[in-house]
């Protein structure tokens, strides 16, 4: 057997028929050119995409970069992309000449069942052939340690399944479809093996060039895709997958690219000109992995650009940090990674500080004191607010034990059985993902809200309010227990809900969206109770979901049928401007995402001044508290992301406020509040007592004091999020912003009262007050995190 030659003599001599002598395996010399290529291939698929990614990222944050030296910085860190294609090219072509000696062991057995086969057919079988002789080992070998592949890919069709789209049929046959994928990818790199290295022919260059065109405008819808869609979350279920394929994709690419340009062999040995491109790349990829290691953290605006929006060049140094992490917390000591002792994995940036114990565990705000405990917020004791109970296990084909269907006869509730004592009724009106700055109250350049402008002129509304989270259940639940961090699931502390009911009151939650459709509780089991428990009256029956028209209609009837000797707690949720959205376009303002984002809110508007109207014609108003509101914002790529459940920017994290009630003074405040006020708010306002343990403060008191009480005001991101890569906190001191990402370790500092929308970061250029503010987030933070004292006795 020559062992000199390769499969490429399978296809010099086309005319001549082809015996076993023919086929030989590969020299090492030649396996080695071939692992090299694909090394060179991966480098350069690295080039390519650190320029589109560094094209298309400077391009979009070009107003976030302070001067051309932040804007090199960037450049340099994206460069860091070359690398891992670099890395993930050699990985490949180990896989690909593998491959090739099993794909030419297999045309030599085929040979020795049909002599003489042409050429064509030979390689067609022997690619089949080897294919299904991987399958059946890969799988195998899958089948004897599930926990490498098989579960990861089990939980991904699931992800996929109850997060983005149903596909019944994938679910149930996923098994199957996984081993055809396995076969189907191994028959592609084989293939692409042998097109890659044979000699070149008659129509090579323009084969070449035509799957080049093909596959760069896949390319370019994948990353178009990856950069705009879904950003920051979904990472594993969507953006790993994806990088990970179009990387792939862009490495052979760069293989076929090369064949079409150059006339060189590849893959029969190392030529030097070759050689040194690979050693020149190298160089260039090791230098940017370098640039990384020193200079992280030595200017904060460029890290925080680079965590925040990176969409290839992250991924690389993301593993980077798994592969350093010794103590497997989770954080690296490098790259950024936060970890200030990667020895002890009880310091890292989401640990709890232990006060006194020399060490800054989570690394900000330096050690706490023990003396600093005494600031600590009261922790309630078991049974001190509310009787002890297991939490409720919530079905939500089943309704809550006591509840009705609004749309039923028994909503409208019975007299009560015995006196009652007489208190304001409490209205509670939210809209789902309604952004402060997109309502004309707040001078939208639009007029979105023509009816809650006219209703608010006489109430106490507030300029900037911001909810603990940035989706409906961390914002509901922080706003009902008046509540932060794990405080929220604390079901020591009482709901308003409770504490509402407890006193005599009927309660309604009246949602668009039906009961058993509104937050799955697979995703929502913490959140679910606080928002729906205690609650006499639901949506349980009927349509899914109810336009801002027909609920107002429900509420309406029932507010018209309900007894009038008791007091009552209604809250309304509006879902129309939550996606998907139909949008109205009566309203003029276009079909484009925010044209149809605001033709909702002023349809929204249109049902709320209804339902005040008749309130108010009816005389409900004239003992009532009604307070206007939403859970959370909505992106559209101010900061790379759509939707919400995002960061805690302002996209996300201002909402509108509104306090309506007789006596109540009618002004505008324009001191950051928070949604956490609206409980002691209502609680006071009817004459309860407010809980020690709740964090908020009564707007209605603090308006009329001649200086409206200042604080800090901090909004975080949910705990339910979904595969995201970040979790910060945004700790609001007005008129500045402090943003804490943990997972990327980066700062970001905004001076709200001259960039409403966050767009230019003072981190290295005000650092004075990025210490002060950093400082004061710190201990804040190290107050939340470290170990409450022991709740006090009940006497």
């Amino acid at each position: 057997m020559n062992l000199d030659t390769s499969a490429d003599s399978l296809h010099s001599h086309r005319d001549e028929p082809v015996t076993t002598t023919e086929t030989s395996i590969l020299s090492v010399r030649a396996a080695l050119a071939r692992v090299l290529a694909y090394a060179f291939f991966g480098l350069a698929a690295g080039v390519v995409l650190w320029l589109i990614e560094a094209s298309d990222r400077v391009a979009v944050l070009n107003h976030s970069i302070n001067g051309a030296g932040e804007t090199v910085r960037l450049v340099v860190l994206f460069g860091v992309a070359i690398a891992g294609t670099g890395i993930v090219g050699l990985a490949l072509g180990v896989v690909a000449t593998a491959l090739e000696v099993v794909r030419q062991f297999a045309a030599m057995a085929v040979l020795r069942v049909r002599h003489g086969l042409p050429p064509m057919a030979l390689e067609a079988a022997s690619l089949v052939a080897a294919a299904l002789i991987v399958t059946v080992v890969l799988k195998t070998i899958s089948g004897q340690f599930p926990g490498l592949l098989e579960v990861s890919i089990d939980r991904l069709v699931l992800r996929i399944n109850d997060r983005l789209m149903p596909m019944p049929f994938v679910v149930e046959h996923w098994k199957a479809i996984y081993t055809l994928v396995i076969f189907l990818f191994t028959l592609a790199i084989m293939w692409s093996q042998v097109w890659l290295f044979r000699p070149r022919g008659r129509w090579s260059a323009l084969l070449s060039s035509l799957v080049v065109a093909g596959g760069g405008f896949a390319l370019a819808i994948c990353y178009a895709f990856d950069s705009r869609s879904f950003f920051a979350r979904y990472e594993l279920t969507i953006h790993w997958p994806l990088v990970v394929g179009y990387t792939v994709m862009t490495v052979l690419l760069a293989g076929f690219a090369s064949r079409a340009v150059s006339s060189m062999e590849w893959g029969r040995e190392p030529r030097r000109p070759f050689v040194l491109a690979t050693l020149v790349l190298a160089i260039v990829a090791t230098g940017a992995l370098g640039f990384a290691f020193f200079a992280m953290d030595s200017n904060q605006n460029v890290k925080a650009l680079f965590w925040n929006r990176s969409v290839v060049a992250r991924r690389t140094l993301e593993v980077a940090r798994k592969i350093v992490d010794r103590d497997s917390d989770g954080y690296s000591p490098i790259f950024g990674g936060g970890d200030l002792d990667d020895r002890n994995p009880s310091v890292h940036p989401f640990a709890p500080e232990i006060a006194g114990n020399g060490v800054d565990d989570n690394g900000i705000g330096g050690d706490l004191s023990p003396d600093d405990l005494a600031d600590q917020w009261k922790v309630p004791a078991a049974g001190e607010f509310v009787a002890a109970a297991d939490p409720p296990v919530f079905n939500p084909k089943v309704p809550p034990p006591g509840a009705v269907d609004v749309m039923s006869p028994e909503a409208a509730g019975q007299p009560a059985a015995g006196p009652v004592e007489k208190r304001p009724n409490v209205i509670l009106l939210t809209i789902d993902c309604l952004r402060a700055d997109h309502m004309s109250l707040y001078g939208y350049h639009r007029e979105t809200t023509p009816n809650i402008d006219r209703y608010a002129a006489n109430a106490l509304t507030f300029t900037y309010a911001v909810p603990h989270g940035t989706n409906t259940g961390h914002s509901f639940c922080a706003m009902l227990r008046s509540s932060m961090m794990e405080g929220i699931f604390d079901r020591n502390v009482p709901t308003l809900t409770q504490m509402l009911k407890g006193a005599g009151y009927s309660t309604a939650f009246i949602n668009a969206r039906r009961y058993d459709d509104w937050l799955p509780p697979r995703r929502w089991h913490r959140y679910r109770p606080a928002m729906v428990e205690n609650f006499d009256v639901l949506h349980l029956d009927g349509d899914r979901e109810w336009t801002a028209e027909q609920l107002t209609d429900a509420t309406v009837r029932h507010l018209d049928e309900r007894p009038a000797d008791r007091p009552h707690f209604l809250w309304m949720h509006y879902m129309d401007v939550h996606m998907p959205r139909e949008g109205h376009p009566e309203y003029g303002y276009g079909m484009d995402d925010i044209g149809v984002f605001d033709s909702e809110t002023r349809y929204v508007d249109a049902q709320v001044g209804r339902l005040l109207d008749h309130m108010r014609d009816k005389g409900m108003l004239e003992n009532a508290i009604v307070v206007i509101s939403a859970d959370h914002g909505e992106g559209f790529l101010e900061h790379g992301t759509k939707d919400h459940s995002n960061k805690p920017y302002a996209d996300n994290s201002h909402v509108p406020l509104i306090v309506m009630a007789p006596g109540v003074p009618a002004k505008r405040v324009d001191t950051v509040v928070g949604l956490i006020d609206v409980a002691p708010t209502i609680l006071t306002y009817v004459g309860l007592p407010v809980p020690d343990v709740y964090r908020g403060i009564d707007l209605v008191a603090a308006a009329r004091q001649p200086v409206f009480p200042v604080r800090p005001i901090v909004s975080e991101t949910p705990r339910n999020g979904i595969e995201t890569s970040f979790f910060a906190w945004a700790y609001i001191d007005w008129p500045y912003k402090y943003i804490y990402d943990i997972r990327g370790g980066t700062q970001e500092l905004y001076d709200l009262s001259n960039d409403p929308d966050e767009q230019r970061s003072l981190i290295e250029i005000d650092r004075e007050r990025a210490t002060i503010m950093r400082n004061a987030f710190g201990r804040w933070l190290d107050l939340e995190m470290a170990p409450p004292p022991r709740p006090r006795a009940i006497p």
